[in-house]
């Protein structure tokens, strides 16, 4: 193969870019169909082929028929944040098969628990299980995949009372002891762990304590005593900073709760809660005997993130979480909670792009409910000072919410604007919800307008369906997008969706769009897993990058892909940008593995597929090369810190890439949109030339 070029030809002679999308496609498998070969003739691809030794003269035969498909592993099992690979296989009325995993049309039962890529790898996103179908050519096999937290090792509860970097899996079997205290205000950083118990999951208690908890999984349990409820997730009182990234929350009634503020309000101790994901938030209590006693009377407050007494802090901001309730399996009052909470006029709290799925009373076919999607909460003895202020939520996805999508409920100088808040008020299997209520409302709850504490609230620019079965409601076809009572604020160009009645299904693609937004913007919601051989999981990247999947590299200023020259099959193949969804699209998929300290080496697909080398970006010329404008190509990975890589976040979704070597930037020369451009190392400078998205393949 060391002659062979899919771009430059084989032996000096050119060959189409159609073949190099067949080679890709690894057409050494011993049985190709009938009408593919044909294909390739026509395009002339077979003499190639032939001289490549990727396809024998025995291939081409005629006469095969697909008669099934099947998935295997028929039945697997996903780890919350790691992957699995399914394969289809074809088998064909000659007695051949083949292996068509990347060919076939993969979908999940529900991509809320368990998603699956185009090539047949699962994603293990919450606890549960799901069935993965595979179609083609009027066929379908399928398998049954459960997803879970897998086999934890676990040790005993721990306290923290210094500061540091702590990693571990922690459970505690008693009831009035957290699996993680924290007792210090020394800076503490909690990351790649587990925590579990039946109280709560990780408590801070110290007033202006510095906590960082990163690709976390906290998954709460019964804790078998009548009127007791689950623990909390975390549970902070009076922290000065609280930063929670990339964790996952299960069967909480809280999945943070911030009591209070200890800082300076300076900007830096804030909180901040971003690209986390919460399932089945649970405000049950126990009925001493591993169930819950009945939730229309015996329940307590439970919200996803709650925030109380924490009026006039700066730069807080709650981003790019995924919270979903299921029916039947959740009680959960608002998802959002401010209560007397907020930012200031010249640094607002901002809740933006999250999405937002189901608030449903304990049995939702009859119960009445309260809760909802967003709100600010407060009491009747608000003042302007105490009062949940200077909040600007937008570009959220509220589905399902039941009561209410968006509320601002008390306070003042709050604004919600280009949010999609939409519910169909239907169970699914078609019962209507009696508690539906209303989509966006600026509603006066404790009579705040007279005390002075509610003014200047505003709604605009949102898009809004909202179903309400109510008998009041009919009058509008069932409809109650929107209910502004107080008259003294911007609730203009509100959109109401046009489809009447709303449904199951327009709910359903809300979700899609969601997966849509974070592939676009380069998210990584939740957790990320690499299997660990002393049993369980450990967390494969604090950068929000998944370790075992492959992904397209994207300039955001030429909208090109990272590509490898000339296939990358041997050193020296110069790193270039190029078309993407180009052929031969192994050639711009990469994965980073990592090495240490947050520095990975970035390996190419097609190298490894087609040669098994290990190819990997290297700064030409070594570690001693740390000048400006040094090429950038491919090198089989000997360890050099020129072969390694930082990704940094840039705030927008996007990257750049600094090689350990030189402490500069992998760059675009003067900024080109034109392919073939080789790339090189340049001083870190903030713009597009430098700036990169990840599209998981």
């Amino acid at each position: 193969m060391s002659n062979f070029s899919p771009e430059g030809g084989t032996n000096g002679s050119s060959m189409a870019r159609p073949c190099r999308t067949a080679i890709n496609k690894d057409l050494r498998t011993k049985h190709r169909r009938f009408t593919d070969l044909l294909r390739l003739q026509a395009i002339g691809c077979l003499p190639l082929l032939l001289l490549a030794g990727l396809l024998s003269p025995a291939s081409f035969s005629q006469g095969q028929t697909l008669t099934s498909l099947s998935v295997s592993p028929n039945q697997a099992s996903v780890d919350i944040g790691g992957t699995t690979q399914l394969t289809a296989t074809a088998e064909y009325s000659d007695g051949s098969s083949e292996n068509l995993s990347s060919n076939v049309t993969w979908s999940s039962t529900d991509a809320r628990v368990v998603s699956v890529s185009g090539s047949g790898a699962a994603s293990g996103i919450a606890t549960g299980n799901v069935v993965i179908t595979a179609r083609y050519q009027g066929q379908t096999g399928s398998a049954t995949l459960a997803s879970s937290i897998g086999n934890i090792q676990w040790s005993g509860p721990l306290t923290i009372t210094q500061g540091g970097t702590y990693s571990g899996n922690w459970r505690s079997t008693d009831l009035n002891t957290p699996a993680v205290t924290v007792a210090t205000t020394a800076p503490v950083l909690i990351q790649n762990s587990y925590v579990t118990g039946p109280y709560d999951l990780i408590a801070d208690r110290s007033t202006r304590s510095h906590l960082t908890v990163k690709n976390v999984i906290g998954i709460a349990v019964n804790p078998n005593v009548r009127g007791q409820i689950n623990g909390l997730f975390i549970d902070g009182e009076n922290p000065s900073l609280l930063d929670v990234e990339n964790c996952y929350f299960e069967n909480v009634p809280f999945g943070v709760w911030v009591r209070g503020y200890g800082g300076s309000r300076n900007g830096t101790e804030t909180i901040t809660i971003l690209n986390n994901r919460g399932r089945n938030m649970l405000g049950l209590e126990s009925d001493g005997n591993n169930g819950y006693l009945p939730g229309e009377t015996y329940w307590q407050w439970s919200h996803a993130i709650q925030l109380s007494n924490m009026a006039s802090v700066p730069g807080i901001q709650i981003a790019w979480n995924e919270i979903v309730n299921y029916p039947y399996q959740s009680l959960v009052n608002e998802n959002i909670n401010f209560y007397d909470s907020g930012g200031t006029a010249d640094s607002p709290a901002v809740v933006h792009d999250n999405y937002i799925q189901g608030a449903y009373a304990y049995d939702p076919a009859i119960d009445n409910y309260n809760g909802g999607g967003f709100t600010t909460d407060g009491s009747g003895t608000d003042t302007v000072q105490t009062a949940s202020s200077y909040n600007s939520v937008y570009n959220n996805q509220v589905v399902g919410t039941v009561n209410m999508g968006i509320e601002f409920g008390a306070g003042h100088d709050n604004v919600a604007y280009n949010n999609t808040v939409i519910s169909s008020g239907l169970l699914s299997d078609g019962t209507k919800i009696p508690a539906q209520n209303v989509g966006l409302t600026v509603y006066d709850a404790y009579g705040n307008v007279a005390n002075g504490s509610m003014y200047n609230n505003e709604m605009h620019n949102n898009t809004v369906g909202w179903m309400c079965w109510a008998p009041q409601c009919d009058w509008d076809g069932y409809r109650n997008d929107k209910y502004f009572p107080l008259d003294n604020s911007d609730y203009s160009t509100n959109q109401s969706i046009s489809a009447n009645p709303i449904t199951l299904q327009a709910e359903d693609s809300e979700y899609a769009a969601w997966l849509a937004k974070l592939s676009a913007s380069g998210m990584v919601v939740g957790p990320v897993r690499n299997s660990n051989p002393a049993g369980g999981s450990t967390v494969a990247s604090s950068s929000g990058i998944v370790t075992t999947a492959w992904y397209d590299i994207v300039n955001t200023n030429s909208a090109l892909c990272v590509d490898a020259s000339s296939s990358g099959f041997s050193n020296g193949a110069v790193l270039q940008q190029y078309t993407c969804g180009a052929a031969a699209a192994a050639n711009h998929e990469w994965q980073f593995q990592p090495t240490d300290s947050g520095y990975y080496q970035v390996v190419n697909r097609n190298t490894l597929n087609v040669t098994g080398n290990q190819l990997v970006w290297d700064v030409t010329g070594g570690p001693s090369a740390t000048a400006n404008q040094v090429s950038v190509s491919l090198w089989i990975y000997t360890g050099g810190t020129n072969q390694q890589w930082m990704p940094v976040l840039l705030g927008n979704g996007a990257y750049k890439f600094v090689a350990r070597s030189s402490s500069k930037c992998l760059d675009v020369p003067e900024a080109s949109s034109a392919v073939l451009i080789g790339l090189q190392q340049y001083d870190c400078n903030g713009t597009g030339a430098q700036s990169y998205t990840l599209r998981q393949k």
